[in-house]
């Protein structure tokens, strides 16, 4: 397979002892990689040209500290939705054009970059480089093993039996099971639904009782790890917190009579999806509205000629409406229903219902959410505006 090539990738191709200089703009644009000519080590277009993707989410330096030889922007950049770009482009000047830059940015930023794509000799032992320096919040190992006891977890394995026999527990649903509930009571097509930001998957596994096929989607890689090992190998072991330095070991555990095989597990931005996936029967977007830094992105996204829900498909979605500023900008919160359905012009509201759930940090501690939950049903006379 090929791939972007990595920041230490791009330091074997350069020529210490060659350099150049686009005086007075010369060259005026992008050119082809064959152009100018190759360097001693005989490879093209290491510099100048355009910038170059790479692999790296992140490469920090020794102690994080700022790189000694230009203006650094890369110690704010820990959060796994920056890469490195590398090389320098043909309009670069400053500090840009030193061999030294290293600068960070998202995805959609596209002016004067290009790829060089790399292919392994060794075949597909997978690049590693994205794994470099991540701190996203849901890729812990803590937040992993939370949502595997919240998704996973027996009752008696959440609520401590010792505690619950002096105190009583509220009266709580499983989140992942209510969805899947309200996609099979709702739906009139039963062949495909998408779970958007699928987490660790419980949802997906539960619709595969009843429709053929479900695309389960997360932005976290190690959540969709933990979803493909559960449905390649039916069990995984994982750590409950119980208390201060205590933990105990618990198994999550698939239904063998779940057609593992219908479902399809992936990567993915809830706000940034291909355009050919669409049409699907349902889709459900749990307690995710309220961590997307432009909500109205996804929402939009499952309408149109293009629309994620296909017409007479529904949207099961949940949210508290736990508005964050480090998630969220403020002007881009949703406060209501209402301010939901302006956004989902080809959706009727068809039902609305309270979801009480807990999520579990330790044995005497948990989050107590009220989630509304809500059902929409795309118009089959809705047509793209």
């Amino acid at each position: 397979p090929y791939r972007l090539l990595t920041e230490s990738e791009h330091h074997v191709l350069r020529d210490g002892n060659e350099y150049s200089w686009n005086n007075g703009l010369r060259n005026g644009g992008e050119v082809g990689v064959t152009h100018s000519p190759a360097n001693k080590k005989d490879f093209y277009d290491v510099f100048g040209n355009v910038w170059q993707w790479c692999e790296d989410y992140f490469h920090a330096l020794e102690g994080s500290t700022p790189h000694p030889y230009y203006d650094d922007f890369s110690v704010s950049c820990y959060d796994r939705q920056h890469h490195i770009i590398l090389g320098g482009s043909f309009i670069s000047t400053g500090d840009e054009a030193s061999v030294w830059a290293r600068f960070h940015f998202r995805p959609h930023f596209i002016q004067h970059a290009g790829f060089r794509i790399v292919h392994s000799e060794d075949g597909d032992r997978a690049c590693d480089a994205s794994r470099i320096g991540s701190s996203n919040t849901y890729e812990t190992q803590e937040m992993l093993d939370m949502y595997l006891l919240m998704h996973w977890g027996e009752e008696h394995q959440r609520f401590d039996p010792l505690i619950f026999t002096h105190i009583t527990f509220p009266r709580v649903a499983e989140l992942p099971i209510a969805c899947a509930e309200l996609v099979k009571r709702f739906a009139i097509g039963k062949d495909r639904v998408l779970d958007l930001e699928c987490a660790v998957g419980r949802t997906a596994f539960e619709l595969a009782v009843t429709f053929k096929e479900i695309v389960g989607i997360d932005y976290s890689q190690k959540f969709i790890d933990a979803a493909r090992h559960l449905q390649q190998h039916g069990t995984l072991e994982y750590t409950r917190k119980d208390q201060r330095m205590q933990k105990t070991k618990i198994t999550a555990i698939v239904n063998p009579s779940i057609a593992c095989h219908r479902i399809r597990f992936e990567v993915g931005d809830a706000c940034s999806l291909p355009l050919d996936l669409k049409d699907f029967d349902a889709v459900v977007l749990a307690n995710v509205l309220c961590r997307l830094p432009k909500p109205s992105i996804c929402l939009k996204r499952m309408q149109g000629h293009n629309g994620l829900v296909k017409a007479g498909g529904i949207l099961v979605m949940t949210t508290p409406f736990s508005w964050l500023p480090q998630y969220t900008p403020s002007d881009h919160w949703l406060n209501s229903v209402k301010d939901i359905g302006d956004i989902l012009t080809d959706f009727d509201l068809i039902h609305q219902e309270e979801i009480p759930f807990m999520i579990r940090e330790h044995r005497r501690k948990f989050e107590y959410i009220i989630t509304l939950a809500t059902v929409w049903k795309r118009r089959l006379s809705s047509i793209e505006t």
